[in-house]
């Protein structure tokens, strides 16, 4: 059984195109695939995408959202919800009658 359950080597060519700079680590887009069946690199028109830059700093954050348009201020927290309440209505047997 151990030849159904153990994967099969993976082709060289596409190792090649998971690995990083070093041989020991994967590329995160091959890490996204792998764990959440994601395909980061193919666009909704089937094109494929590539990482341009990763922001990391407040000031620049805001200004590229705002400049695309899209909120840039996080949204104010409801406040939670108590649990439900159920009612009962505890009665005698006798008063029932």
């Amino acid at each position: 059984m151990r030849l159904a359950v153990v994967p099969k080597k993976p082709d060289t060519k596409e190792l090649e195109k998971t690995r990083g700079k070093s041989k020991n680590r994967l590329l995160w887009t091959a890490l996204l695939a792998r764990t959440f069946n994601l395909q980061v690199e193919v666009c909704s028109c089937g094109g494929k995408m590539r990482l341009v830059a990763a922001i990391t700093d407040g000031a620049s954050i805001k200004k590229y959202l705002d400049g695309v348009g899209l909120p840039s201020e996080p949204p104010i927290p409801m406040p939670a919800r108590p649990p439900p309440q159920e009612e009962f209505d505890y009665f005698c047997c006798d008063e029932g009658a």
